[in-house]
């Protein structure tokens, strides 16, 4: 069988002609047979006519002039300017055509179509239309994060370049700053190679001129503004710019109050969805709200090879339980049915990693939502998850559950000493809140189960006594617990450090 040629994908020996291929190119026909052996003038003429005869010959010379802007560099500049003249919706058919391209096939497009569907971007972006904001999420979304490889290099050196360029879109955009920043601060730790070097060194002079020019639209990201930027901490540019956050903070805006105007803030659920790629954003909420229990470890074996088969794409740990804790909230039907809970799958991801820096990070993502949690503000969705997995540890793997509530307990006090009030407020909060919405019916078995440490007992009941029952009204329950997947949790050491803490005042 002969190799099937296409300009947009790559293609595999085994692979079939794409059903978009055959429509993108039956479109292309159409276009060039209407204007075949007219002149320019005459060609527009003849456009206008077949657009303006029915729907679907406007939309068939669109994807026409669509496809030539994709597989012909040359030619696009000419593509554009005649889609201009005859589009009749102000190009809203090729743009949701191309969100659909990008969301459904992004990861088989040719480096060159990925390279024009940026052009067109920017071209949208320049004429100041709608949609340009969907292309530009869409094509932000697809920057892969823990991902080293040469394809995705050259795409997010692309992007930085035309985040660069197109600025003063940008920051006519308030979600785009947001967005912008949120992703480039959550690249800057990946890119620590020397080959990527110059990247991040472009990431870094953009995020700190972006974030100190347009503060307040920063502050829209909510709280894992902060968590981005305690990965960047050691960073001198980020130094300068953490003691402003900290110490002086109406230099950066004089509506800004100090970092827990932002740490009060929940992160929106469009920024959080946002740093895994349409593919695999589809494909965790294919396991978070389809797969049931029985049939999930080959799931996530596949998963896991697909994206985690490297120490570099374990960064993406973090981004996947940010999404299953603030993006995946299951219906109560869901709740009620077979299908693997959230806590199964954020266990899982955590048996993924390797390394106690990464399980620090990933400790904080599933956490993060705990330190000033409102319960009028904040979702108990968003905390669910975590206690769950410490109560559903408890049963086989109460080490794990030690992990976490350590973790819980050293957090009051060193995730920021000036805040340790308001986090160890927060964190009771939760636990009230879950309590209340019994998310479990108490917390008596976290607090006084016999196979935990007597010392972590003893100082959580201590950090936490108005959530701990007196010890003589106390019934601990060993084994009644739900069943959890077989894992094993691979944070060997307990005691894993915690994100770098601010600079200090000059």
């Amino acid at each position: 069988m002969d190799n099937i040629k296409s300009c947009l994908f790559s293609l595999s020996i085994l692979d079939n002609q794409d059903e978009v291929d055959s429509e993108f190119i039956n479109d292309k026909d159409f276009f060039l047979q209407s204007i075949s052996g007219l002149s320019e003038r005459e060609s527009i003429d003849k456009l206008n006519q077949i657009v303006a005869s029915n729907p679907d010959n406007h939309k068939r010379v669109c994807i026409g002039l669509l496809y030539i802007m994709l597989t012909d560099q040359s030619q696009a500049p000419k593509a554009w300017r005649d889609l201009g003249i005859v589009s009749l919706d102000n190009l809203q058919t090729v743009i949701v055509f191309l969100e659909k391209l990008i969301t459904l096939r992004f990861e088989k497009l040719l480096m060159p179509v990925k390279m024009q569907i940026i052009w067109i971007f920017e071209q949208l972006a320049s004429s100041n239309l709608n949609g340009a904001e969907k292309i530009f999420t869409l094509l932000v979304q697809c920057i892969r994060g823990g991902d080293l490889r040469t394809h995705n290099i050259v795409f997010t050196e692309q992007m930085i370049k035309v985040v660069t360029s197109q600025m003063n879109w940008i920051t006519s955009n308030p979600f785009a700053i947001g967005l912008t920043i949120y992703t480039f601060l959550r690249l800057i730790p990946d890119h620590i190679t020397l080959q990527v070097a110059h990247i991040r060194k472009a990431e870094i002079a953009f995020t700190v001129k972006l974030i100190r020019e347009n503060f307040d639209e920063c502050i829209s990201v909510g709280r894992d503004l902060v968590r981005l930027l305690q990965g960047v901490t050691k960073i001198p540019e980020f130094i300068e710019l953490w003691r402003d956050i900290l110490y002086k903070p109406q230099s950066l805006s004089n509506n800004f109050s100090g970092i827990l105007q932002i740490l009060s803030r929940r992160t929106s659920r469009r920024f959080l969805a946002t740093r895994l790629t349409p593919e695999m954003e589809t494909n965790l909420s294919f396991l978070a709200t389809q797969v049931k229990l029985g049939n999930h470890q080959k799931y996530q074996k596949w998963f896991s090879k697909k994206y985690f088969s490297n120490m570099e794409s374990q960064t993406l740990v973090c981004d996947c339980i940010r999404y299953l804790c603030g993006v995946i909230h299951p219906t109560n039907d869901m709740l009620n049915s077979n299908i693997v809970p959230r806590w199964a799958l954020i266990w899982w991801l955590l048996t993924t990693i390797t390394s106690n820096v990464m399980a620090a990070q990933a400790k904080l993502a599933l956490f993060y939502d705990w330190f000033f949690y409102d319960k009028e503000s904040d979702g108990i969705m968003n905390i669910e998850p975590g206690v769950l997995v410490m109560n559903n540890a408890l049963k086989s793997h109460p080490y794990i559950a030690a992990t976490l509530m350590d973790f819980l307990i050293r957090m009051s006090d060193e995730f920021c000493p000036e805040l340790s009030q308001e986090v160890w407020t927060g964190i009771n909060n939760s636990f009230t809140d879950i309590i209340d919405k019994k998310v479990v019916p108490d917390i008596t078995n976290l607090v006084y189960h016999p196979k935990l440490d007597a010392e972590l007992r003893v100082s959580f009941r201590k950090k936490y006594p108005d959530l701990c029952p007196p010890v003589e009204e106390v019934t601990v329950n060993p084994t009644g617990f739900a069943e959890e997947p077989e894992s094993r949790f691979s944070d060997d050491d307990t005691r894993s450090p915690p994100p770098p803490p601010p600079p200090p005042p000059m």
